[in-house]
């Protein structure tokens, strides 16, 4: 694993190269920047590079569940903290999103018309962002999906119906953890 300084400060992990380019570009045309440099010592990681720029822009979150209900409660708990976020009706529809917008974090419901909430993660990691941090949603939390869950790496767990007051914890915790301890 590899290293990018930004700014003067280390970033550690791994990056796609547009997200490199697509940070280095918001560095150099926002206000708060003088002169961004970009040094490679090794292979960045985006995620944290991207605590550089969130006092410019709120996190982003992407929410996917074919629960419209579910979807804009979720959404409207997030932006009451300041959060923009991103709605999926769909796991394809979500794959989209990711394509299209740098997301902070992705939460998704598991039982999707098309594709799973673990289906659609696998495939964002594996095409948009290797490390997004992630929460599985599910109105089954059994010890088989948690330990499914677990394996492909998420961050947490989520049972349905969801308690309002534990998912604003556990996102500001993904917050925390990825982004604001990492410069």
């Amino acid at each position: 694993m590899g290293s990018w300084s930004v700014r003067g400060r280390t970033i550690r992990g791994p990056a796609r190269v547009l997200d490199l380019l697509a940070l280095g570009l918001r560095l150099l045309t926002s206000k708060d920047c003088v002169s961004a440099e970009l040094c490679r010592t090794g292979a960045p990681d985006t995620h944290a590079m991207v605590a550089t720029e969130h006092r410019l822009q709120p996190y982003q979150i992407l929410v996917s569940d074919d629960d419209k209900t579910c979807r804009e409660t979720v959404r409207d708990v997030l932006a009451s903290q300041g959060y923009r976020t991103h709605l999926a009706s769909c796991g394809r529809e979500a794959i989209q999103v990711a394509r299209r917008q740098f997301l902070h974090v992705v939460i998704v419901d598991m039982n999707m018309p098309d594709l799973s909430g673990l289906e659609t993660v696998t495939i964002i990691r594996r095409e948009v962002s290797v490390a997004v941090p992630s929460i599985l949603m599910s109105a089954d939390p059994s010890r088989e999906l948690m330990r499914q869950a677990l394996s492909a790496h998420f961050d947490s767990f989520m049972p349905k119906p969801l308690d309002v007051g534990s998912l604003r914890h556990v996102v500001e915790e993904i917050i925390r953890r990825h982004y604001e301890g990492e410069l």
